[in-house]
């Protein structure tokens, strides 16, 4: 399991790209529906590892009531992921380049995103949004997961991201 990709980090990443860009798209109805399901993936959890892509799974959110939605936008968006997951590429490279990686049961359309391994899908809008979308929280997850880094070689972290006591007292 990443030690600082974490379900905890996911949700806020997910909240603030949701909030701060998804939502205020989908009530200016700059997308086609206010439904979209996200699946974010551990970058750690890997097939070659010898892991199912359910046990990848890290964090799932969806918008809009799920019983209104015209397709199975959870299902298609774990899809996304997990040709990702398999394939290490995004859905739309598949899709445009190596459709020779399709496999039975693969969606064929893109939204998902592989930002130095961490990975994004979403489904539920047109799927250069779906993609964009799955970018912006993939950006946001990075920079959640650059911040604990830095904040972990400040003081409080020895080499092996072991909590350690500060070396320095609070009066120094």
């Amino acid at each position: 399991m990443s030690y600082f990709l974490t379900e905890e980090v996911a949700s806020k990443a997910v909240a603030l790209v949701v909030d701060g860009l998804i939502e205020p798209m989908m009530q200016r109805d700059e997308v086609r529906r206010p439904h979209l399901h996200i699946v974010v993936l551990d970058p750690t959890i890997t097939l070659a590892g010898g892991y199912t892509f359910e046990d990848a799974i890290l964090y799932e959110w969806s918008i809009g009531p799920t019983g209104d939605w015209q397709h199975p936008y959870r299902e298609i968006a774990r899809k996304k992921a997990e040709q990702t997951w398999r394939t290490g590429l995004p859905s739309r490279v598949v899709q445009q380049l190596a459709p020779h990686l399709y496999v039975e049961e693969d969606t064929l359309f893109a939204g998902s995103v592989n930002h130095l391994g961490i990975i994004v899908a979403c489904s539920g809008v047109e799927d250069y949004f779906d993609e964009g979308f799955a970018m912006a929280i993939a950006a946001m997850l990075w920079a959640l997961v650059k911040q604990r880094d830095a904040k972990a070689r400040a003081h409080d972290f020895d080499f092996l991201g072991r909590h350690v006591e500060p070396t320095i007292s609070p009066q120094e």
